[in-house]
């Protein structure tokens, strides 16, 4: 299949053809979703998030036939369920806010994370608290709430 040219349908009028058969983008709420979905060739598939909260991963996928990579939950990629060969959803934009999620999966809403240089999380904070100030705990040190 070679990708079909863009073309718009209105319901009820005329047919899909079989090359743009695939080309509709499915959409779901959550990871647990898209792996119980097998794509094809051409499909596309929108995640709102990773795991029904609101914490982010949400992003737009599509089928790769030959990927056989690790699900990473939904980092990069996700492996639907039983799909034991080839055949991944294959993440198109990766953004700061899925990224942030992935590597500090502890940090709830209105949390601190505070970062080393070389991108290792020292601390995750929560919310402070009415009054508190935060304050530097020093060269390398993580932040705290006073």
């Amino acid at each position: 299949m070679t990708a079909p040219s863009l073309t718009v349908f209105v319901n009820g009028v005329g047919a899909v053809n079989a090359d743009n058969l695939n080309t509709f983008e499915q959409t779901c709420d959550n990871l647990a979703q898209a792996r119980a979905y097998t794509g094809t060739q051409g499909s596309n598939l929108f995640t709102r998030n990773t795991d029904g909260s609101i914490a982010g991963g949400a992003g737009i996928f599509y089928w790769n036939l030959t990927s056989t990579a690790t699900d990473d939950s939904g980092l990069t990629n996700i492996q639907p369920s039983g799909q034991a060969g080839a055949g991944r959803w294959l993440r198109i934009n990766l953004n700061l806010n899925t990224l942030f999620f992935a590597l500090f999966p502890s940090a709830a809403e209105g949390s601190i994370v505070y970062v080393s240089s070389s991108g290792s999380a020292l601390a995750v904070l929560g919310p402070g608290t009415s009054g508190q100030t935060l304050h530097s705990g020093g060269a390398g040190a993580a932040p705290y709430w006073g």
